[in-house]
């Protein structure tokens, strides 16, 4: 397949207004497609394997090896390549001083069926976590501490949004990502080896002088492939903390910290 290259000026231009749809869930779902900014950011994806299937640049960027390699890369893939104005690559991208570089991917398999438990001693879920800038920070701890990759239970951020991508800084195309109801997560939980670790940020009050009481288990004992649940103040992991072995109430660092004590305890 040849690649394709050419210079788009207007801002009515189609093109222009199909990539700037993708800002937009339903938009994104129909295409199957998911932008991404940033040279640092479309970098990591070509390290990781991911190339994007259109690559838009600015035309007044600045020389560098990094793009360089990326432009090479995409046209040996056939992928279409888009010069632009910086103020049309501001309305593809919604932000008002956008980056040089942006590109489009197609979505990945995010099935439950489509993930190696194997390939990891540790996995992350989070149940109704609907803030997209937390789910770019969990995705981000995931690559830090070594996880397999991030579980997506119930009703949560779409880790496809600008938003989300952009608060991943490079980690969604680090780490696996699956989508799920809880319904379909249990059993395929305990179809292997592993325990659910859940972190919740509610907590109980005692009768009387008011202090917050954990009524759980606490626990950092895992086995392998080994998950940790948690969800954003918006969200809920009640049927995560009953269903857990080990759960915890936790909030913010205290459960960024304790994944990495995890992961410290795998590597011993």
């Amino acid at each position: 397949m040849s690649p394709t290259r050419r210079e788009i000026t207007g801002f009515s231009n189609p093109t222009v207004k199909a990539l700037r749809a993708l800002r937009e869930k339903k938009h994104r779902k129909a295409a199957g497609r998911f932008l991404a900014e940033g040279l640092r950011l479309l970098t990591d994806a070509r390290e990781c394997g991911y190339l994007p299937e259109v690559l838009v640049l600015s035309d007044r960027r600045e020389p560098h090896p990094l793009l360089a390699a990326l432009e090479e890369a995409v046209e040996a893939d056939g992928g279409e390549i888009i010069e632009t104005t910086p103020d049309i690559l501001s309305k593809i991208t919604g932000k008002h001083n956008p980056q040089a570089v942006a590109g489009v991917f197609a979505e990945f398999d995010t099935s439950l069926a489509a993930l190696d438990r194997s390939s990891a001693d540790i996995w992350l879920v989070a149940q109704a976590l609907r803030d997209p800038g937390n789910l770019g920070t969990m995705l981000r701890t995931g690559d830090a501490i070594g996880a397999g990759g991030v579980i997506l239970l119930d009703d949560c951020a779409d880790p496809f949004s600008v938003e989300a991508v952009r608060a991943s800084m490079g980690a969604v195309f680090t780490q696996r990502l699956a989508q799920a109801r809880w319904e379909e997560f249990e059993p395929w939980l305990r179809s292997g080896a592993g325990q659910l670790v859940a972190a919740s940020l509610q907590v109980e009050r005692r009768e009387g002088d008011g202090e917050a009481e954990d009524t759980s288990a606490k626990s950092t004992a895992t086995k392998a492939h080994a998950a940790a649940g948690a969800a954003d103040g918006e969200g809920s992991v009640r049927g995560a903390h009953a269903f857990a072995d080990h759960a915890s109430l936790l909030a913010g660092m205290q459960l960024q910290q304790q994944l990495a004590q995890l992961a410290v305890g795998r590597l011993c």
